[in-house]
């Protein structure tokens, strides 16, 4: 076991031993505070002051505080109970966990617990290179390397499933279209084992494996160089397909989800499937792949199927030859709203009674059609954004991380007019300087 391990157990076991030791100083002390005699007469026996309870406690028999602040602090680990035991644990990574379980029978079974397995993170696995050769912040392109790394997360995988904890929390970061690695199935399988009815925050992350460099990828696969674009987009259509029933079997699983954060391909099914998490209240949609079938049908779908809906987060890239597409968002529950983002997304009409913290950037996205003239056409349409947030945004507080002033709907002052510049389209805060 390395000694930063070691080190990190002693500190935590003596911090909850001093913890310990301090309520036990408090009890005695109130309990001879108790038993001290109200009267004058019996305080008179003393020297009087607090020295007297101290002086009846020796005469009983009994420890003072002194006594036990005397107490020397070194004790064993075996000596906690078994729960302090496994708090201690608790602040351990999984490797860390890993090597604690070798040191010896009763740290093993102790560790071996559900209860210190409740958040699952698969991407707390580095690769762990050792290739001397390699330069400077390169990726490593080794598949040896590759390998070692496949093996140390499949381990953890085979550990979660002979345990079975009730995990909250669940993160992962791989591409479950790349069929030499099969991440498809080893993710399904661990959530088909694991206890997923009190999960609540869920990362996942199923378009790329951050630790598989593009040169073990050209290794693995086809060269990038080779790939035609229809290639590049039977690729995606297939993970998209693969997406779907995962997602499908991940909402059957974990039901109560309440925050989720993920890549979405915007599909018609995908978007059933959202809405049977009816507890979910925090929700980040990344962008999958480029242009996005996304509309207004699409928006209006998704904020109605998640009445519950707090904070939204959208990355998303609408390809429009205009530049931008403005959209309508209603919502009764929306508190938060972040579109900064988006590509080609702007708003044009929004209903959100309840919103207080509003993040947004104006990113046109031009088409392959895309002209200056006809960018200049859209911009000339699009409505202001103070005249949109403050007919149907009437409890805004934040915007961009600037703080409104009570009376912004009334008033509009200079502040604003400069945050409206990064975030407003239209012809009088663009042509601005």
């Amino acid at each position: 076991m390395e000694a930063a391990t070691r080190r990190r157990l002693w500190q935590k076991a003596k911090s909850i031993y001093y913890s310990l030791r301090s309520l036990l100083c408090f009890f005695v002390s109130v309990g001879t505070d108790d038993v001290e005699p109200h009267s004058s007469t019996a305080r008179s026996d003393h020297d009087g002051g607090p020295s007297g309870t101290a002086t009846r406690s020796e005469k009983d028999g009994g420890e003072t505080t002194h006594e036990l602040a005397a107490i020397p602090c070194h004790f064993q680990f075996e000596a906690l109970p078994e729960v302090c035991q496994l708090h201690v644990f608790s602040y351990l990574t999984a490797q860390e966990r890993g090597r604690a379980s070798s040191v010896c029978r009763r740290w093993n079974v102790l560790i071996q617990s559900a209860t210190l397995w409740t958040d699952v993170d698969l991407t707390s696995f580095s690769l762990c290179c050792r290739c001397s050769d390699r330069p400077n912040n390169d990726p490593c392109s080794s598949i040896f390397c590759y390998e070692m790394y496949k093996e140390r997360v499949q381990l953890y995988v085979e550990h979660l499933e002979r345990i079975r904890p009730n995990v909250r929390r669940f993160r992962f970061a791989f591409d479950i279209g790349d069929y030499t690695d099969d991440w498809l199935d080893t993710v399904s399988g661990l959530l088909r084992s694991l206890r997923c009815s009190e999960l609540a925050v869920a990362h996942l992350n199923w378009k790329e494996t951050p630790a598989k460099s593009t040169k073990i990828i050209e290794r693995t696969l086809l060269s990038l160089s080779a790939t035609t674009f229809n290639d590049f987009t039977s690729y995606h259509r297939r993970r998209q397909r693969l997406f779907a029933n995962f997602f499908d079997l991940f909402v059957a699983l974990a039901a109560n989800v309440v925050e989720l954060s993920m890549p979405f391909d915007w599909s018609p099914r995908s978007l059933q499937a959202l809405g049977r998490l009816r507890r979910l209240a925090v929700l980040k949609l990344d962008v999958y792949f480029v242009p996005q079938p996304v509309t207004q049908s699409t928006i209006d779908e998704l904020l109605h199927s998640v009445p519950q809906l707090r904070c939204l987060s959208l990355a998303v890239c609408v390809s429009s030859g205009a530049g931008l597409v403005p959209f309508r968002l209603h919502s009764r529950s929306l508190r938060h709203l972040d579109i900064a983002q988006c590509s080609g997304f702007c708003l044009g009409q929004v209903d959100l009674p309840r919103l207080t913290s509003l993040v947004a950037a104006v990113q046109p996205s031009h088409g392959p059609l895309g002209s200056v003239a006809a960018h200049r056409t859209c911009v000339s349409t699009i409505p202001c954004m103070y005249d949109v947030l403050k007919n149907g945004a009437p409890r805004l507080q934040c915007l961009n991380g600037h703080a409104l002033h009570m009376g912004w709907r009334e008033v509009y002052t200079d502040d604003l007019h400069s945050v409206l510049k990064d975030i407003c389209a239209c012809l009088a805060h663009s042509c601005s300087t």
